[in-house]
């Protein structure tokens, strides 16, 4: 956002406001901070309200996290059918 920020400014803009819904705890932070923020969340997977994992969860309409086990249950397989649940075990 530091570089895009600045090349709009480099090229005629007057001013440059960012707005972030999420913003993500990690390692990877530099310290850059939106100007408008919804959320602060924690290292989590997150998916739902149009984020997505292997084209399941975009259409929730809430935020959440899922974990290790609910990431293996939805990986893609060429036996799985997008979007739907496992059977359960017997």
């Amino acid at each position: 956002m530091v570089k895009l920020s600045e090349y709009l400014m480099s090229n005629g803009a007057r001013s440059v406001m960012t707005c972030c819904l999420l913003l993500k705890h990690t390692s990877l932070n530099i310290g850059y901070r939106p100007d408008f923020l919804g959320f602060e969340i924690p290292d989590a997977f997150i998916v739902g309200y149009a984020i997505d994992y292997n084209e399941c969860f975009r259409d929730l309409l809430h935020i959440c996290s899922i974990n290790d086990t609910a990431k293996k249950t939805f990986a893609l397989n060429s036996d799985a059918q997008l979007g739907t649940l496992p059977a359960p075990d017997s």
